[in-house]
């Protein structure tokens, strides 16, 4: 008999049996559903059994079989892995990445994610965007991780509402922040994955020399960064491409104003940060 085929009795003294109905059900496993694009690292957990499920239900007094079901694991895949549409698209040509950002924008309406790489992509969800309100208060975006880029687009996914950072207890008048823009006090945000422009992500430089020339560590400085003390000098205007862990960034210096692009991670000792509450490590 399988695990759980009798339940236990509701009182101690009774004679009559009760039956847990779905250790009856029949799963015959039927296929391994994988994703569909290249990854920056192995992440096993993406890779999800799939099993063709043959309940038993209890009519009257009879035993009969219910309709098959395709069951998916619920404590497989990352968060979100449900809430993706079927009209995503993932060209083949997405070069693979494993960055993490945050959503930056002033519009209210918050920051379209679209179906597939392009303007006129569906929008298939809205993020919260953070952006400068004074020179007093900071508003917090959506932060996001990164998995892909094409043509300036970035294929996102576990996007993670500001206000699920602070929590319940989050108190925007003591800390002077308010929680982004648009559907920002939405406490759960799109889970799933999804296209966003370049242009609207950001992240925190706290360290680094230099942009470079290209995604390899070793290639020639072009933009100096001029980092001191620790302290941060660098807005990060957006992304423009990104592959493995590093990502190539359109930046202006606070010192002087000057704007310049390059490349930045992927082993090169630089410091990211895309966590707005708090430094990172």
């Amino acid at each position: 008999m399988p695990e759980g085929y009798v339940a236990e009795p509701p009182e101690e003294g009774t004679y009559r049996v009760y039956f847990d109905f779905d250790a009856l059900a029949l799963d015959l496993p039927i296929a391994v559903a994988s994703e569909v694009f290249p990854r920056a690292t192995v992440k096993p957990g993406y890779d999800r059994p799939l099993s063709l499920r043959f309940p038993l239900q209890l009519r009257g007094h009879e035993l009969t079989p219910g309709l098959g079901e395709v069951i998916v694991p619920e404590t497989s895949g990352p968060a979100g892995i449900g809430e993706t549409p079927a009209s995503l698209s993932v060209p083949k040509t997405v070069a693979a990445c494993e960055i993490y950002a945050f959503i930056q924008d002033s519009d209210p309406a918050g920051v379209s994610v679209r179906a597939t790489p392009d303007a006129k992509g569906q929008v298939i969800a809205t993020l919260p965007g953070g952006h400068d309100i004074n020179d007093g208060d900071y508003s917090y975006g959506a932060e996001v991780d990164v998995i892909g880029s094409l043509n300036g687009w970035f294929l996102i996914e576990n996007a993670l509402n500001p206000a699920e950072n602070g929590g319940p207890g989050y108190d925007t008048e003591s800390d002077g922040q308010t929680l982004g823009t648009g559907s920002n006090q939405v406490r759960w945000s799109y889970r799933g994955r999804g296209w966003v422009h370049g242009s609207r992500l950001a992240t925190e430089i706290q360290a680094g020399e230099s942009l470079r020339a290209t995604a390899d560590p070793a290639s020639k400085p072009v933009f100096d960064l001029k980092l001191d003390g620790g302290e941060e000098y660098i807005d990060v205007e957006g992304f423009k491409s990104c592959t493995g862990s590093a990502v190539e960034l359109t930046v202006k210096r606070h010192a002087d104003g000057v704007e310049g692009s390059g490349w930045i991670g992927g082993g090169d000792h630089a410091r990211l940060c895309s966590n707005q509450d708090m430094e990172c490590a």
